[in-house]
């Protein structure tokens, strides 16, 4: 094998972008153009390597460091050492299971069967910012979950991930990939069930620390959101048969074409992959422009008390679960945010918004948090494009605190008043969506 590459930083890891990096890798990288690199930055793989090839890169080792590089930003720059297994296995997996197939034309996507954006069909994000492994493990309501058909009959899924599925099965029969493939051994599964799966793990494995490479503790997976789904590939998943899973040709077909669905991988395991496509320009927009207000404006004592305030709700959050009369372990928000603390201080204490009636179920009949934090996100800029007119109150004055108070709790019932409407079985009120 050729010498393993020095491993890179994307424009989502430390703040260097690929562009910022001189390697032979980068270069071909900036001369394929900037859809590619959009594509590494978004986790879309195959997408990225085709564009190189398209370009004329046809290097192997250069493509496989491409998206070696952009999987590891926390790597700086660091070429991989004698020791560092895991990553070499990685790096050899990327160049025999993806790269290669894309340069032999060996498993093409056929024209006649498009495949997610190029059918009509545009995955539905489910988190932001989405584009990568789940992050948001909570479970699903009842109205979210759906079934479809597994190998061993009906299983659970969320509806975003079951629409999405659908897509790929479609793709994947129209490829020549039969059935039973890729049908779900495993979808949706509840906190008690893992934990079920937890204590046969640390019976099998012998350690917390063996058991967690293979199964996740209860609360931790991300099959409680309904949106991981373990595939039958054509062999059984086992930890004994990975490396046979990863040549049979249903894994590599997912390899080259799960993404067009939004479904990512998880390397330790080639039957599982998690759907959470990334979400959408103008839902990054907003959380691009949130983050950056907060970093302009935020001295450095209102950052220790916002600190301060999410600490002490860490230790009243499930008393407040077990008052809503929700799960343990957080499933209660803020109905006006912490980040109030920052954004507009002195306008609220840290008391006023860790109380009792300030906080909300997250819980709400299928609603998503993510909305929420939407629609506080637009009202926080409303707010502050008020608070440049001429004549509006100066901080720090009665009468800001007064204005900016009235407002905030104003928009906390409209948010109260139609997060109760979609409760009572309504469609998802467009003032969360607006």
């Amino acid at each position: 094998m050729s010498a393993m590459p020095a491993t890179g930083t994307t424009a989502q890891g430390n703040g260097v972008g690929l562009l910022d990096l001189a390697t032979p890798a980068i270069d071909a990288a900036k001369a394929a153009g900037a859809a590619l690199l959009r594509s590494l930055d978004a986790g879309r793989e195959s997408t990225a390597v085709r564009l190189a090839i398209g370009s004329g890169v046809r290097d192997e080792n250069m493509l496989t460091d491409l998206v070696f590089r952009a999987r590891h930003p926390e790597r700086g720059g660091r070429p991989l050492g004698a020791g560092e297994y895991a990553l070499v296995r990685e790096w050899i997996e990327i160049r025999n299971d993806l790269v290669r197939p894309l340069l032999s034309g060996a498993v093409p996507l056929p024209a006649h069967v498009p495949i997610g954006p190029a059918s009509g069909f545009v995955p539905r994000p489910a988190e932001i910012p989405g584009g990568g492994r789940i992050t948001d493990k909570r479970e699903p309501s009842a109205a979210d979950l759906v079934t479809v058909t597994g190998v061993n009959g009906p299983v659970p899924l969320h509806r975003l991930a079951a629409e999405a599925w659908t897509e790929l099965v479609r793709a994947a029969r129209g490829d020549g990939i039969p059935a039973p493939i890729l049908l779900p051994t495993s979808g949706y599964r509840s906190v008690a069930r893992q934990a079920a799966l937890w204590a046969d793990a640390l019976g099998k494995y012998g350690s917390p620390e063996a058991a967690r490479k293979w199964v996740a503790p209860p609360g931790g997976s991300p099959h409680h959101s309904g949106r991981a789904i373990d595939f039958y590939l054509g062999g059984r998943n086992s930890s004994a048969n990975v490396d046979n899973l990863r040549t049979l040709p249903a894994y590599k077909w997912l390899v080259l074409h799960a993404e067009g669905c939004g479904f990512y991988p998880y390397s330790q395991e080639p039957w599982h992959w998690e759907y959470n496509p990334p979400a959408a320009r103008p839902e990054l927009e907003e959380e691009a422009w949130r983050k950056k207000e907060e970093r302009a404006k935020t001295p450095e004592p209102v950052r220790k008390d916002y600190v301060a305030a999410r600490l002490a709700f860490r230790k009243l959050r499930d008393a407040y679960a077990r008052a809503l009369g929700v799960a343990k372990a957080g499933h209660v928000h803020h109905a006006i945010e912490l980040q109030v603390l920052k954004g507009f201080p002195g306008v609220f204490t840290a008391k006023d918004l860790n109380g009792q009636s300030n906080m909300r179920r997250m819980n709400h009949g299928g609603f998503h948090n993510s909305w929420l934090r939407l629609f506080w996100n637009k009202r926080y800029r409303a707010l502050d494009d008020l608070l440049k007119q001429p004549g509006a109150p100066k901080p720090g004055t009665d009468e800001y605190k007064a204005f900016v108070r009235r407002k905030l709790e104003g928009w906390r019932r409209v948010a109260d008043g139609a997060i109760r409407r979609h409760e009572r079985g309504r469609a998802l009120p467009p003032i969360l969506t607006s």
